[in-house]
């Protein structure tokens, strides 16, 4: 069953700004400035190729303007696909549209996931940077205790070399086993195993 001409002009009305201002919409971007009853005739010319005949549209434009605002139902349950619909090259010609992109509300879905995956983002780039400084601290200590432990041995060699090498003992036995004569202290030679100092004899008389 055909929607008569003005069953087809409800399916597609003019809106007022706030109407459509928090609703996802498609943005379309006209070749030339137009009024919106110009832009709405040219949408229900297009509107079953757009969403079939179980679809009103909802636009907004302000007069003697190229930008659009296209919301409704079925625009928000698909805002991807009506803009594909839009860009395709037959409904461009057929309405003077230029470009089509999405606009999405402030408060989104998609709003959301952004922020959430911003904050997960965010929270990733903090735990590795905490990571990498407490990874930086343990390798100082370990190098801070590393140096110490060298600076311990390098000073145990340093005393080790500073420590006196034992002397040779000063009184070295001669070679036929006696030791030699302690200085300031004169013995007398002997001879034929006897003492070389002879008592004198006494003058007696004879």
């Amino acid at each position: 069953m055909k929607h008569s001409g003005f069953s087809l002009q409800r399916d597609v009305v003019c809106v007022t700004k706030e109407a459509v201002e928090e609703k996802n919409a498609v943005l379309v971007k006209l070749k030339s400035s137009t009024k919106c009853e110009d832009t709405q005739s040219k949408m229900i010319k297009v509107l079953p190729e757009l969403c079939g005949e179980e679809c009103k549209l909802e636009i907004y434009q302000e007069n003697n303007t190229d930008h659009v605002l296209v919301s409704g139902k079925y625009v928000e349950d698909d805002v991807i696909g009506m803009v594909n619909k839009f860009n395709k090259v037959n409904i461009k010609d057929r309405t003077g549209v230029h470009r089509a992109t999405p606009r999405w509300r402030k408060n989104s879905k998609l709003v959301l996931v952004s922020l959430l995956l911003t904050g997960l983002l965010l929270a990733a780039l903090l735990t590795g940077l905490y990571y990498l400084k407490t990874h930086r601290k343990n390798s100082k200590g370990v190098r801070l205790a590393e140096s110490f432990q060298v600076d311990e041995e390098n000073q145990a060699n340093t005393l080790v070399s500073v420590a006196p090498l034992p002397q040779e003992p000063t009184d070295k036995p001669t070679a036929n086993g006696e030791s030699p004569p302690e200085n300031g202290t004169n013995q007398t030679p002997t001879t034929n195993g006897h003492s070389a100092t002879q008592n004198p004899v006494a003058d007696t008389e004879m």
